[in-house]
């Protein structure tokens, strides 16, 4: 598994140590460019010095030089070299006593020039071409001498002068340099990432601490919040975001509880009134008749609990993620009609007291149960609950691309601030609680069934007591055929 700290160590150590790398190298080219050049600054001065202790009488080449003055062409252990000869023909003029008859590599440029070459005794060194016109003897600057001197001037030769020094000093100070730059590097890498891992340790610690705190929380701490005061401007969208889930965590497991615990209440009562129905008929022998309105009293609340528990069925089927029902091209008025005139019917209410406004030939995609358990929901529930039957209208048209139904009635113990709570599970209005005969998840089935046809279905007041429920579906393309549906 990957870690944030390895993957910021090596991303910050790489480029580092890369850069302490190049950096040292650079540092290395110009310390050892500085030092050949010190070194082959003695060499061209080693140069200078036998150039200048070379003249020209007008017919040899004389070179004053002595073991004494520069000792270090002598044979010995750090011995140089050089060789004097005429650039045109290469004949030697004079050596060194340090090469003891053998000579120098031979060099094909023409100009003055340094390079790297072995030496005799086999050692590594620099070596350095010098070509020059000796100057007249001394012994022509005196008075009288000066046809002599011309004539010096005009015939000197130009000379070959190759000088040679071992660069063992050199090479020890470049590789002392070397291996002291390849310690300091290796060491502040250490170091680098010592201090890098610290202070990851460090700045990585608010990202720990809010991990422990989210471990810490479980179904019995969910109003836990991470603070987002104390925590780091980075760290602040994610502990918003957690903070978020965790609301909606909390939210979700109290509906839940709400819901279990409701869900109880509900199939306590009815459980309650079977029992009170059954002891109560054990309790006192019953005639047939009597006996018969016990059993069909028990039956009614069977029902009613059996009901409840299809519903909660229902409701739980539809709650699962990515729940669907298959769809189809219905016909939205016939069904609606319908459904109003049984339920003005089944409440005793004069055919007609629903106010009905239906757009014809209106289609809609939709599954023919579902749809008419909603429109069962909606109409009882404008019925039951209007304080104005006669106000009830029925809307039924298009809106865009999609087929609309509304529903309206007056209901004045409603506000804006309970409005959303009429979709949740066994939520009742408090003069309705003490009707059996619903137990409040009529809408919330609804809702889900809407949704899962692709649908929605909402609430809104109007005039602050007109209480307006729109159930919206895909619309049907005109002309297409609708499935007729038994009514």
């Amino acid at each position: 598994m990957s870690s944030i700290r390895r993957a910021l160590t090596a991303w910050l150590v790489v480029p580092l140590g890369i850069l302490a790398v190049i950096a040292g190298a650079a540092f290395y080219a110009g310390v050892r460019g500085a030092l050949v050049h010190q070194f082959d600054a003695t060499l061209r001065a080693r140069a200078v010095t036998i150039e200048a202790a070379t003249r020209w009488d007008g017919h040899k080449v004389d070179l004053d030089m002595t073991a004494e003055t520069m000792p270090w062409y002598q044979p010995g252990p750090e011995c140089e070299y050089f060789t004097l000869s005429e650039a045109h023909d290469r004949r030697m003029i004079a050596a060194s006593t340090s090469l003891g008859g053998s000579g120098l590599p031979e060099i094909d440029a023409t100009d003055s020039t340094v390079l790297d070459v072995r030496l005799p005794d086999g050692r590594m060194g620099r070596m350095s071409l010098h070509l020059f016109r000796p100057p007249p003897d001394e012994e022509l600057e005196l008075p009288g001498k000066e046809a002599v001197r011309t004539q010096a001037l005009a015939t000197a030769p130009w000379l070959r002068l190759i000088v040679a020094m071992p660069r063992a000093s050199l090479d020890r100070t470049l590789s002392t340099i070397g291996w002291a730059l390849a310690l300091v590097c290796a060491s502040g890498m250490v170091l680098l990432l010592g201090a890098i891992r610290f202070g990851l340790a460090r700045g990585l610690r608010p990202l720990r601490q809010v991990s422990d705190r989210v471990a810490g929380i479980d179904a019995g701490t969910l109003s836990t919040r991470l603070p987002l005061e104390e925590s780091p401007e980075e760290l602040r969208s994610v502990c918003e975001r957690i903070n978020g889930l965790l609301e909606r965590l909390d939210d979700a497991i109290g509906r839940e509880r709400r819901f279990i615990s409701a869900a109880a209440h509900e199939l306590r009562t009815p459980i309650a009134e079977l029992r009170s129905l059954l002891e109560v008929a054990l309790l006192l022998p019953r005639k047939p008749h009597e006996a018969t309105e016990v059993f069909s009293e028990a039956l009614r609340v069977t029902l009613r609990a059996g009901a409840f528990v299809d519903t909660l069925l229902t409701l739980a089927r539809q709650s699962r993620a990515g729940a669907s029902l298959d769809a189809t091209v219905l016909a939205v008025e016939p069904m609606l009609r319908e459904r109003v005139r049984r339920h003005e019917i089944a409440f005793g209410v004069p055919i007609g007291t629903v106010s009905c406004e239906f757009e014809p030939e209106t289609r809609a995609w939709a599954n023919p149960a579902a749809l008419s358990s909603i429109f069962d929901n909606l109409i009882s529930n404008a019925l039951e609950h209007s304080t104005d039957p006669g106000s009830i209208r029925c809307f039924l048209g298009t809106a865009g691309d999609r087929t609309v139904v509304e529903i309206r009635n007056r209901a004045t113990e409603l506000t804006d601030q309970t409005l959303d709570a009429i979709f949740e599970p066994f939520w009742r209005r408090d003069s309705a609680r003490s009707n059996q005969n619903h137990v409040g998840l009529g809408l919330t089935v609804s809702r889900m069934l809407a949704q899962a046809m692709g649908g929605d279905l909402a609430a809104r007041l109007e005039e602050s007591d007109l209480l307006v429920i729109r159930l919206s579906l895909a619309q049907a393309a005109a002309g297409s055929t609708a499935l007729a549906v038994d009514k």
